[in-house]
C-alpha cells in the first residue's frame, strides 16, 4: 500500500470480553486480508471490556501478529 492511498476495505471487530477468543479471529482477519491485492485496514473496537481483551491485542497494533498485515486501529470506550 502507498501512503496516502485509500482503503478498499475495512473491517470493524467488535469486541467485549473477548480475551479468551479474539486472538485467533484477529490472525484469520489478517490472513485473510494479506491475500488481496487492494489496501486494507481492521478496527478492533472495545466497548469497555472487564477482562485484558486490550492487553491480548496490543500485540497485533505493535506486530500485525505475526502476518503481513493492514493497518490495525484500536477504538476502545470505557465504562465510567
Amino acid at each position: 500500500m502507498r501512503h496516502g492511498e485509500p482503503f478498499m476495505l475495512s473491517v470493524v471487530i467488535p469486541m467485549y470480553r473477548e480475551s479468551a477468543r479474539i486472538e485467533p479471529t484477529i490472525r484469520d482477519v489478517l490472513r485473510s486480508l494479506a491475500d488481496r491485492d487492494h489496501a486494507s485496514e481492521v478496527i478492533l473496537v472495545d466497548d469497555g471490556s472487564t477482562d485484558d481483551t486490550v492487553d491480548v491485542v496490543t500485540p497485533f497494533l505493535r506486530s500485525g501478529g505475526g502476518a503481513p498485515r493492514p493497518r490495525v486501529s484500536p477504538v476502545t470506550f470505557r465504562q465510567h
